[in-house]
């Protein structure tokens, strides 16, 4: 009775352990896009290259930054016979949103209503077998920008958007007002490392590296969460096999695509920093060059 006991527990807990590691690929493996090949499994980076007469080390440094400023656009747009009472449903809906943003200690100086244009309205009217294309109003559009400071009130903007019955969020961007710290941060790692670096790679030449050294390049830049976002669709479905396939009519259902974050992926640097936060942040990016003059070295 104890055996069975034990072997029911290790079933049991031999299914748990693959339910863990099955988990672990996420859904995120439905993302068709991939080509994931074995070349390109991982950053092909190269620390250094070396000629008889110069010798260059590169090294790529990575920092997480979360934004300090946020700026969100929603679209607003009214259709009426007249350019007026397009323009007076526009300016109803806005002001009270706008009252709204002031309850949430949105400033007035964060708000700018964009006027993006009119444009006429065309469709069609049908007689018999005639078609004919008439003019049938106008439809009038408007942008209201939002900055804030504070990301717990996106979600709440977000809400209060469409209990106004605006639901087209256009973009949001993601902004950083102290970048040129992150800058010198990342500058002061990347020749830190160029330091040990050249330490480490003058074990490789007979006469070791010089002591002087000047930079060839720099390449600093931030990555915007915006761009780095993915997608995929998980469902499985269905093959139809049958002779017949090309004679169906096939409806599909709809699936959900989820969107994920998927910023650059930190082993591919040789340094790295910020990402025990989970925040979804701003990347910045610093590539560092220095260039040994061998030549010049060994004229000493």
């Amino acid at each position: 009775m104890f055996l069975g006991k034990k072997i029911q527990f290790a079933i049991a807990l031999s299914l748990f352990s693959i339910g863990i590691f099955a988990q672990i690929g996420g859904n995120q493996v439905y993302d068709s896009d991939r080509d994931y090949d074995s070349k390109k499994a991982y950053q092909n980076r190269i620390s250094i290259h070396s000629t008889d007469t110069s010798a260059i080390i590169s090294v790529r440094v990575l920092k997480n930054t979360p934004a300090n400023l946020y700026s969100l656009t929603f679209a607003i747009a009214h259709q009426a016979t007249s350019v007026q009472a397009a323009q007076k449903a526009a300016d109803t809906q806005i002001n009270a949103f706008l009252k709204g943003l002031g309850t949430l200690s949105v400033l007035p100086k964060d708000i700018y209503v964009d006027y993006i244009g009119v444009n006429k309205i065309y469709d069609y009217e049908i007689n018999g077998n005639r078609a004919e294309e008439k003019e049938k109003g106008f439809e009038l559009k408007k942008n209201v920008i939002i900055n804030l400071t504070k990301p717990e009130l996106i979600e709440k903007i977000i809400a209060l958007a469409a209990e106004n019955g605006i639901f087209d969020l256009v973009k949001a961007d993601y902004f950083d007002s102290e970048s040129e710290k992150s800058h010198t941060e990342l500058f002061n790692t990347a020749i830190n490392l160029v330091n040990e670096r050249k330490t480490l790679y003058s074990k490789g030449f007979p006469d070791g590296l010089p002591s002087k050294y000047r930079i060839v390049s720099e390449n600093f830049y931030a990555i915007s969460p915006k761009v780095q976002y993915n997608h995929y669709t998980p469902a499985e479905t269905a093959q139809i096999y049958d002779s017949y396939n090309d004679r169906l009519t096939k409806i599909k259902a709809r699936k959900t695509t989820t969107f994920y974050f998927e910023g650059k992926n930190p082993s591919d640097f040789d340094s790295f920093s910020g990402i025990e936060n989970p925040e979804v942040s701003i990347q910045y990016v610093l590539e560092l060059s220095v260039y040994f003059d061998l030549k010049k070295d060994k004229s000493k």
